[in-house]
């Protein structure tokens, strides 16, 4: 997956595109790879099973991809979109703290938390890894405009984390299971 976003930033800079456009991409890739594990490893069966929710277990995997993971890959998206001032204006505090709070809290949360309790199977698990380390470089390079803003980019990172700290609690509780 590495070598994949590589060649894409390669690509990227051979048509001339700013460092931020460049960004931009790159964070584009990292999610829609990621989306496109966990449509892949029906990641709905595997939270299914995870929350007892025979319903949600049982989706098709159209149903699944926008119950599940197209949420997440909206929300991911239009922070990258909306935060980096759609590569042309400011950044905005408030959503490059929501896309840090997002990438955070979905490899905690759905992946990293699952594992570590002993649920082996975990479609995303791999480039949730990337969204650790994304998710630290962001917060790193970008932390000047973000402490200009200290109080946005905090409820914006508390924001996405809390979205996906909700996932499995809320199928749990909906399940008819329990």
């Amino acid at each position: 997956m590495a070598y994949l976003l590589l060649i894409l930033m390669l690509a990227l800079k051979g048509f001339g595109l700013s460092p931020l456009h460049a960004l931009m991409f790159w964070l584009a890739g990292v999610v829609i790879i990621h989306a496109i594990e966990e449509t892949g490893g029906a990641l709905w069966v595997h939270f299914g099973e995870i929350s007892g929710n025979s319903f949600v277990a049982g989706l098709r995997p159209l149903h699944g991809f926008l119950f599940l993971v197209a949420p997440a890959l909206g929300l991911q998206l239009g922070a990258i979109w909306l935060g980096f001032g759609h590569g042309i204006e400011e950044v905005k505090p408030y959503f490059i703290g929501l896309l840090i709070g997002a990438q955070l809290g979905d490899a905690t949360f759905s992946h990293l938390i699952p594992t570590a309790q002993g649920y082996k199977r975990n479609p995303g698990l791999p480039s949730a890894v990337m969204y650790l380390l994304n998710g630290l470089l962001v917060l790193v390079f970008f932390h000047v405009p973000l402490m200009a803003s200290p109080g946005l980019a905090i409820y914006g990172a508390l924001t996405g984390a809390c979205f996906f700290a909700a996932v499995l609690p809320s199928l749990f509780w909906l399940s008819k299971d329990r």
